[in-house]
């Protein structure tokens, strides 16, 4: 796109100072209107109905109208307006707080078990002061935990008080990224703007929680920015130039290209000691950057590569040493990656949870396809690929050839594809530089029903990835009772624990099929011996994963905690409407 086509676009029409105040008066209103609608329906949800379907099944259908007039007020700006305000931009950061921030608004505790243990992670290091490598893998890449931990310490403030809001506050910078990236791709402000309201609508992988790699991936975008933006490019020549679409020009580099190879770098060693997969998927990305868009200069790869090495070979080393074969052990195993990131989830659990992980699919399926048809717009228009844009949505696959990151690669992909996928998307809509009306029309049909959509598949695994109030208050009388040294037992680590407390207690995640077939001898025989204390820590969202996950069905939690309550080797110490503690009375033994 020329500067002459972005004045084009921009320029104003007869009439038009008129109709744009019209509009953003109308939109002023309606949007305030869609927030008290939405605002409405958070007053009236109740958390203690989410079902098998998860949070859509609590939520009051005013929610989604007021999000679905968000859209539509978002979209007729879009088709209407010939330039964007920061009108549209509070209709975007409102649509992305009711799709990334309701749980936070009705829920009583900040959800996700996992963002709990990261608190607890930087909770240790505020007072210790070092890194406990020896206890816990992440330790050995600890750039968000300090990072964490000195704003914590400087500001006085308790970090568990971040995890409520932290998906929308990074989800808002996610995009505050994807927009300018876009535009750098050779998007024009329409196609950009498109681009980021797609990218809240089909970011339903929940990995932007407390978490190293929710940071990796803000630094990963903002390095990818400062790249497009600030360095050099060679002309296209040969081949390339016949194939591809060239990256679009960059002006006044004067000064800018050394500042931002110095921010780059910066950016890289932060980097390295953040997250294991994130300098990764940053290396394939700038080698297509610099292969297919010919960016300089090509240094920056290696600058990134060797950062990644050095921390793996020597800051992480007592990690590596002695779990080799867990980093390097699925190279190359394709076929067991892919089963334990896609057949293991779909094989089993319950009706409704096959219903979620379809959707899932379903709506990750959609984006691809649209992102498949804008690029088939692009290239019918132009007879020349967007090579760059496709290379940064392809490249993370290969992770799938390297790691099963616990199943859940097949997210990492997609997390990491996803500002491409939109971008491609965008352009299935606006392949030039106007949403025409019928065009607007589409779009706002794919985002009304990604409204729906989203929540089913971001929020489908409510029943156990949900933390209550009753969690927390169970979690800290559990550390009140039990003293230091004790086991703490779980099924399933779905609960707020070690957030607080994390090297007093010997935490325990047992077997979950010695809980299967409710037979007293296997759990007995799967709570170990500790004379300090053994306590078994049973809540609702553990039961959950069990019926839901593991396919035991409805009523086995009700069975469990019946058999638990009988057993003369447990006593019940304290419980509530989200969880029961129980602590081993015999030391020795088994019930015949």
């Amino acid at each position: 796109m020329t500067a002459v086509d972005e004045r084009r676009e921009r320029a104003p029409g007869p009439g038009s100072a008129d109709r744009r105040s019209l509009v953003d008066g109308a939109t002023i209103v309606l949007g305030a209107a869609a927030v008290g609608l939405v605002a409405l329906g958070w007053s009236g949800t109740d958390e203690t109905r989410v079902s098998d379907l998860g949070l859509i099944s609590a939520l009051s259908p005013w929610v989604f109208v007021g999000s679905a007039l968000l859209v539509l007020l978002g979209v007729a700006r879009l088709v209407l307006l010939p330039r964007l305000s920061f009108i549209d931009a509070a209709l975007l950061g409102a649509q992305v707080l009711v799709l990334h921030g309701t749980p936070a608004v009705v829920e009583s505790a900040a959800r996700f078990p996992v963002a709990w243990l990261h608190a607890g992670f930087v909770n240790e290091l505020i007072p210790a002061g070092q890194l406990l490598t020896n206890v816990d893998a992440r330790f050995n890449w600890p750039g968000f935990f300090t990072t964490m931990a000195v704003v914590a310490d400087a500001t006085g403030t308790d970090v568990v008080s971040y995890l409520r809001w932290a998906p929308l506050v990074a989800e808002l910078l996610i995009i505050a990224l994807v927009y300018p990236l876009t535009r750098a791709l050779g998007a024009s402000s329409r196609t950009a703007a498109v681009a980021v309201w797609l990218y809240a609508t089909f970011d339903w992988v929940g990995q932007t929680y407390f978490a190293p790699q929710t940071y990796g991936v803000i630094l990963q975008l903002a390095f990818l920015v400062i790249a497009l933006r600030t360095q050099p490019r060679d002309a296209l020549t040969g081949r390339r130039a016949r194939w591809f679409t060239p990256l679009p020009t960059i002006v006044h580099l004067e000064g800018r290209a050394w500042w931002g190879f110095l921010l780059m770098t910066g950016l890289a060693a932060a980097l390295a000691g953040t997250h294991q997969l994130s300098p990764i998927v940053l290396v394939l990305q700038l080698m297509a950057i610099v292969v297919i868009g010919r960016v300089r200069p090509r240094e920056v790869v290696w600058v990134v590569a060797l950062l990644a090495a050095a921390w793996l070979t020597f800051a992480a080393k007592p990690y590596w040493s002695g779990h080799l074969e867990t980093i390097i052990g699925d190279i190359g195993n394709l076929d067991g990656v892919l089963q334990s990131a896609v057949s293991d989830r779909v094989g089993g659990g319950s009706a409704a949870r096959q219903v979620v992980l379809m959707v899932r699919f379903a709506f990750a399926g959609a984006l691809g396809g649209l992102a498949l048809l804008g690029l088939f717009r692009r290239w019918r228009d132009r007879r020349r690929v967007d090579g760059v844009v496709v290379a940064l949505a392809a490249v993370p696959i290969a992770l799938v050839a390297m790691q099963s990151y616990g199943g859940e690669i097949v997210l990492r992909v997609f997390l990491n594809s996803l500002p491409f996928l939109a971008l491609g998307a965008a352009w299935a809509f606006v392949p030039r530089r106007v949403l025409g009306r019928w065009a607007g029309a589409a779009l706002a049909v794919v985002l009304l029903v990604g409204i729906p959509a989203h929540i089913v598949a971001h929020y489908g695994n409510e029943r156990f990835e949900q933390v209550t109030a009753g969690d927390v208050a169970a979690v800290r009388e559990l550390y009140d009772l039990a003293p230091a040294g004790a086991s703490i037992v779980v099924v399933t680590p779905t609960m707020p624990w070690r957030f607080e407390n994390y090297s007093d207690f010997d935490y325990v995640v047992t077997k979950v099929d010695a809980f299967v077939d409710l037979d007293p001898v296997s759990i007995r025989a799967a709570l170990p011996e500790n004379s300090d204390g053994t306590y078994l820590f049973v809540n609702n969202a553990q039961l959950a994963q069990l019926e839901l996950v593991n396919g035991l069905g409805d009523g086995y939690g009700d069975q469990l905690l019946d058999l638990l309550d009988g057993v003369p080797w447990l006593t019940r110490v304290y419980s509530n409407d989200s969880a029961v503690i129980y602590r081993l009375t015999e030391p020795t033994g088994t019930e015949e």
